[in-house]
């Protein structure tokens, strides 16, 4: 029943895209699956972690957004950017790193055996693949931003830092799967999975960091060239997504919700107790 219940608010969930209306059914359908892992005794950290992916998700819901004010002096011309506050990410990073500690964890408290390195060896690689990705478009950020110089570039990090150690943990997570009997290619397929959703997040996060930092240095420089522009970084509205489709933005949600998929049936496969 759980399991139907997730996959019915999973739909939803892709359907809306990156709204709001989207991370509320996302967060809804990881909470089924994590109902769905407690099922297995082997289930529980899994569980557990999943519940915190859920609070990681449904942290989108109370982004706040910062308001920067013109420059001094720019009269009726200037306009009042609006722009989403890099608080609001950082809690969900923090979260989302949170979750997948729990989840390394939970995955190797999964009983295991010693079979060929080979399986070990292909889960390493395929997880370094989204890494490499994600540290060639935080440089190119950083190289491409106003500020800071790319000599400098430990700001855009404070910011990206939990997604990208989460991001780690998702290898980490496909490894030591690849340890686990039984299910262990649907854990490394949800680690991996996950992994991709959340690298294509940390790159949003990057880009964001980018036009915020952006605006930032023009009100400070008086960016006159820019006044009569509004500029916005936060997440499309309902409207907007039905007005302008983003298939990327739904296709993200369902990376992510499958992959958390996969971690909860690999949990309640690996011990069929209940």
């Amino acid at each position: 029943m759980s399991l139907a219940a997730a996959a019915t608010t999973a739909v939803g969930a892709a359907l809306f895209g990156a709204d709001q209306a989207s991370a509320a059914c996302a967060a809804l359908a990881v909470v089924f699956l994590a109902t769905y892992a407690f099922r297995a005794t082997a289930g529980r950290w899994l569980g557990a972690g999943l519940v915190l992916l859920a609070a990681a998700v449904a942290s989108r819901l109370w982004h706040p957004v910062d308001v920067v004010p013109p420059p001094p002096g720019a009269g009726r011309a200037g306009t009042v950017w609006m722009v989403a506050s890099l608080d609001g990410e950082r809690l969900t990073g923090v979260l989302l790193l949170l979750a997948l500690t729990v989840l390394v964890v939970a995955v190797h408290r999964l009983p295991g055996v010693r079979r060929s390195r080979w399986p070990v060896v292909a889960a390493a690689g395929l997880g370094l693949v989204p890494l490499v990705v994600a540290a060639a478009g935080l440089a190119n950020e950083a190289a491409d931003s106003r500020w800071p110089l790319p000599t400098d570039p430990w700001p855009l990090l404070v910011v990206v830092l939990p997604e990208l150690v989460a991001a780690v943990l998702c290898a980490v997570v496909a490894v030591v799967g690849a340890c686990r009997a039984p299910g262990r290619s649907v854990l490394i397929a949800g680690a991996l999975t996950l992994e991709v959703a959340v690298v294509a997040d940390l790159l949003r996060v990057a880009d964001m960091w980018s036009l915020v930092t952006l605006v930032s240095t023009l009100v400070d420089e008086g960016g006159a060239f820019l006044l009569s522009t509004g500029v916005s970084v936060g997440e499309p509205t309902l409207a907007d997504r039905l007005m302008d489709p983003d298939p990327c933005a739904a296709l993200l949600v369902a990376a992510a919700l499958i992959g958390s998929a996969l971690l909860a049936l690999a949990a309640v496969r690996a011990v069929p107790d209940r």
